[in-house]
Protein backbone atom coordinates (compact mmCIF):
# COMPACT_ATOMS: atom_id res chain seq x y z
CA UNK A 1 0.00 0.00 0.00
CA UNK A 2 1.19 3.02 -0.75
CA UNK A 3 0.95 6.44 1.19
CA UNK A 4 1.31 10.00 -0.73
CA UNK A 5 4.78 11.35 1.24
CA UNK A 6 3.08 14.68 1.66
CA UNK A 7 1.18 13.51 4.15
CA UNK A 8 1.89 12.50 7.29
CA UNK A 9 0.56 9.45 8.93
CA UNK A 10 1.04 8.42 12.53
CA UNK A 11 1.26 4.40 12.97
CA UNK A 12 -2.34 4.56 14.69
CA UNK A 13 -4.12 6.13 11.74
CA UNK A 14 -2.25 3.46 9.22
CA UNK A 15 -3.62 1.13 11.21
CA UNK A 16 -7.11 2.18 11.54
CA UNK A 17 -7.45 3.03 8.25
CA UNK A 18 -5.94 -0.53 7.32
CA UNK A 19 -8.38 -2.43 9.76
CA UNK A 20 -11.20 -0.42 8.36
CA UNK A 21 -10.78 -1.12 4.55
CA UNK A 22 -10.31 -5.10 5.84
CA UNK A 23 -13.97 -5.37 7.96
CA UNK A 24 -15.24 -3.76 4.26
CA UNK A 25 -14.40 -6.68 2.66
CA UNK A 26 -16.54 -9.62 1.41
CA UNK A 27 -16.87 -11.82 -1.64
CA UNK A 28 -18.86 -9.88 -4.50
CA UNK A 29 -22.38 -11.67 -5.03
CA UNK A 30 -24.21 -10.43 -7.72
CA UNK A 31 -27.30 -12.82 -6.77
CA UNK A 32 -27.09 -10.12 -4.08
CA UNK A 33 -28.50 -7.45 -6.14
CA UNK A 34 -31.40 -6.88 -8.00
CA UNK A 35 -31.61 -4.99 -11.74
CA UNK A 36 -35.21 -3.37 -11.71
CA UNK A 37 -34.14 -2.42 -15.58
CA UNK A 38 -34.08 -6.61 -16.65
CA UNK A 39 -37.20 -7.41 -14.56
CA UNK A 40 -39.13 -4.29 -16.15
CA UNK A 41 -37.62 -5.67 -19.65
CA UNK A 42 -38.22 -9.34 -18.74
CA UNK A 43 -41.68 -8.40 -17.62
CA UNK A 44 -42.58 -6.78 -20.68
CA UNK A 45 -41.50 -9.76 -23.01
CA UNK A 46 -43.51 -12.20 -21.06
CA UNK A 47 -46.72 -10.21 -21.31
CA UNK A 48 -45.89 -9.61 -24.81
CA UNK A 49 -45.17 -13.68 -25.34
CA UNK A 50 -48.62 -14.03 -23.81
CA UNK A 51 -50.18 -11.87 -26.36
CA UNK A 52 -52.03 -9.98 -24.11
CA UNK A 53 -52.18 -6.21 -24.25
CA UNK A 54 -49.14 -4.11 -22.65
CA UNK A 55 -50.64 -0.50 -21.57
CA UNK A 56 -48.37 2.38 -21.63
CA UNK A 57 -48.54 5.28 -19.90
CA UNK A 58 -50.81 8.08 -20.62
CA UNK A 59 -50.00 11.73 -20.94
CA UNK A 60 -52.22 12.21 -17.85
CA UNK A 61 -50.98 9.88 -16.15
CA UNK A 62 -47.21 11.38 -16.51
CA UNK A 63 -48.43 14.79 -15.52
CA UNK A 64 -50.07 13.30 -12.35
CA UNK A 65 -46.88 11.62 -11.21
CA UNK A 66 -45.53 14.51 -9.69
CA UNK A 67 -44.57 18.07 -9.80
CA UNK A 68 -43.31 18.29 -13.20
CA UNK A 69 -41.62 21.72 -14.33
CA UNK A 70 -41.93 22.72 -17.98
CA UNK A 71 -38.81 23.76 -18.54
CA UNK A 72 -39.07 25.68 -21.48
CA UNK A 73 -41.31 27.98 -20.46
CA UNK A 74 -39.61 29.07 -17.30
CA UNK A 75 -36.60 29.80 -19.19
CA UNK A 76 -38.48 32.21 -21.44
CA UNK A 77 -40.44 33.43 -18.17
CA UNK A 78 -36.77 34.21 -16.53
CA UNK A 79 -35.11 35.25 -20.07
CA UNK A 80 -38.54 37.91 -20.01
CA UNK A 81 -37.28 38.90 -16.54
CA UNK A 82 -33.92 39.96 -17.39
CA UNK A 83 -34.92 41.88 -20.45
CA UNK A 84 -37.23 43.74 -18.44
CA UNK A 85 -35.07 44.30 -15.72
CA UNK A 86 -32.28 45.82 -18.15
CA UNK A 87 -34.90 48.08 -20.35
CA UNK A 88 -33.86 51.46 -19.69
CA UNK A 89 -36.04 53.90 -18.19
CA UNK A 90 -37.53 56.20 -20.15
CA UNK A 91 -38.91 60.05 -18.87
CA UNK A 92 -42.30 60.11 -19.01
CA UNK A 93 -43.34 62.89 -22.19
CA UNK A 94 -45.50 65.04 -21.06
CA UNK A 95 -46.21 67.30 -23.74
CA UNK A 96 -44.12 70.32 -22.67
CA UNK A 97 -41.08 71.38 -24.34
CA UNK A 98 -37.79 71.30 -22.06
CA UNK A 99 -37.38 75.11 -21.79
CA UNK A 100 -33.46 74.78 -21.35
CA UNK A 101 -33.36 72.59 -25.33
CA UNK A 102 -35.20 75.40 -26.37
CA UNK A 103 -33.05 77.75 -25.57
CA UNK A 104 -29.71 75.54 -26.30
CA UNK A 105 -31.22 74.79 -29.82
CA UNK A 106 -31.50 78.94 -30.50
CA UNK A 107 -28.74 79.73 -28.62
CA UNK A 108 -26.41 78.56 -31.45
Amino acid sequence: MEVNPDIELSEKELGMAKLLVESQISRFDPYKYKSEYYNAVYNLIKTKAEKEQISCATENEYASAGNVIDIMAALEASIKAIEEKEKPKRRKKTGKTDTLRVIRYYSN
